[in-house]
């Protein structure tokens, strides 16, 4: 018989290639396989396939997928016997979503300590929707996997990450970053890093009530010339900044119905080993502008609420009792007012203000004067930082009038209403 083939009975049962691969599915050939007694010699191939293979079984650094596994061996004699010699179709090699290294009709010698090696390879970077190339992979029989460099393709790249789901970052350029190399030139992929430049994109925060500042931490960025570099990392399974922060967005122009302006600082939180660290905090004061002036009391206060990096919601509040002039007509003291704001991103970094609010508690006093001839004095009373068309900035239950004009006399009046068109 010139040749036969043994197929296994069950096509899931495994069979083990050392520790290089798992194959299932196992079809074995022989042909022209014949032993010469006289002179000791074996001669033929034994030929196989699989229908399923995994290579480097069990490790937890990368996954592989191998199509089109076969092999042969040829019989030189029994002293000096031929080299298994596999060949798979297609190859594939996954370190999480930060590399995928993809070859074609890949030869694998599982006797040898070094069971596959190849000049040049495609591969890419899924997270980072980037072409790159890998030059020098060879890879051991103990799983080692190593390269003489990795190019990432960065023309034309347009790719968009979220800082905390929140702030979009646009990046330029991507490179490879290896902790360590061998002493022979060669890195290990046993571990690596993406290291990125690029810029905030200060585009999409126009739908912003305000200007924001952001600082990474002590860089600040208020436009889209600015540029800097981070590395990133594959956390619980996703891409994230392995060691930023802490991230801070600043503004000095939240403008509340052309009426109080406000500033702040507000801290988000910062990343550590690619897991976020929530560090929510900042402040909020009154700044000079829009219609109130001569400002006192706590106008500088600590902010409350948070920040959500998963979903990327901004909710904050702050809580001030001041004191102030409206228009040099009004004259506010001891108003107690709450700031009340939550922005949410999407997914494509379109921001909603899902709610702006100034509230007003309680007052101490309101006094409202006419020139030297009336005042107005009142302590019930409430402010609406957030009038509508017709509506009044000021209602008032009841107040006291003093006529300055007519040497002092007063009275009360009762419902009365100061219109935010006061000018």
């Amino acid at each position: 018989m010139d040749s036969f083939v043994i197929q296994a009975g069950d096509p899931e049962t495994e069979f083990n290639l050392g520790s290089v691969f798992t194959l299932r599915g196992i079809s074995i050939g022989a042909q022209n396989v014949a032993y010469d007694a006289t002179t000791d010699e074996v001669q033929g191939t034994i030929s196989f396939s699989a229908a399923f293979a995994e290579l480097l079984p069990g490790n937890t650094t990368f996954t592989t997928t191998v199509t089109g596994l076969s092999g042969q061996y040829d019989f030189d004699s029994a002293t000096q016997r031929g080299e298994l010699v596999l060949s798979v179709d297609t190859l594939v090699v996954a370190f999480s979503d930060l590399l995928r290294i993809e070859g074609e009709n890949i030869s694998v010698t599982p006797d040898r300590a070094v069971i596959v090696e190849v000049g040049s390879l495609s591969a890419t970077v899924p997270a980072l929707n980037a072409g790159a190339t890998v030059t020098g992979l060879r890879i051991t029989s103990t799983g080692n996997f190593t390269v003489t460099s990795i190019s990432v393709e960065t023309e034309g790249l347009a790719e968009t990450i979220g800082i905390g789901s929140f702030l979009p970052f646009d990046i330029n350029t991507i490179q490879v970053v290896f902790p360590d190399a061998d002493g022979d030139g060669r890195f290990s992929l046993d571990t690596f890093e993406l290291g990125v430049t690029g810029s905030f994109n200060f585009d999409n925060f126009g739908s912003l009530p305000f200007t924001p500042i952001i600082q990474i931490g002590s860089d600040s960025f208020a436009d889209n010339s600015n540029t800097f570099s981070f590395t990133l990392t594959v956390s619980d399974g996703a891409i994230a900044p392995k060691d930023l922060g802490p991230i801070q967005i600043g503004f000095s122009d939240l403008n509340i119905a052309d009426t109080v302006i406000f500033g702040g600082t507000i801290i988000l939180g910062g990343y550590q080993d690619g897991q976020w660290v929530p560090t929510f905090g900042g402040t909020i004061s009154l700044q000079t502008g829009g219609k109130i002036s001569n400002f006192s009391g706590e106008v500088n206060v600590a902010v409350i609420g948070s920040f959500d990096p998963e979903n990327g919601i901004l909710d904050i509040s702050a809580n001030l009792t001041v004191s102030f002039e409206f228009q040099d007509l009004i004259t506010v003291t001891d108003a107690q007012l709450g700031l009340n704001l939550t922005i949410s991103a999407d997914g494509d970094f379109i921001f909603n203000v899902q709610r702006l609010e100034l509230e007003s508690a309680s007052i101490g006093l309101i006094r409202f004067t006419i020139g030297n001839i009336v005042t107005l004095e009142a302590t019930d009373a409430v402010l609406n930082f957030n009038p509508g068309p017709g509506q009044n900035i000021a209602e008032i239950g009841s107040l006291t009038v003093t006529l300055d004009g007519l040497g002092g006399i007063s009275g009360s009046a009762q419902n009365f209403g100061i219109s935010a068109d006061v000018k």
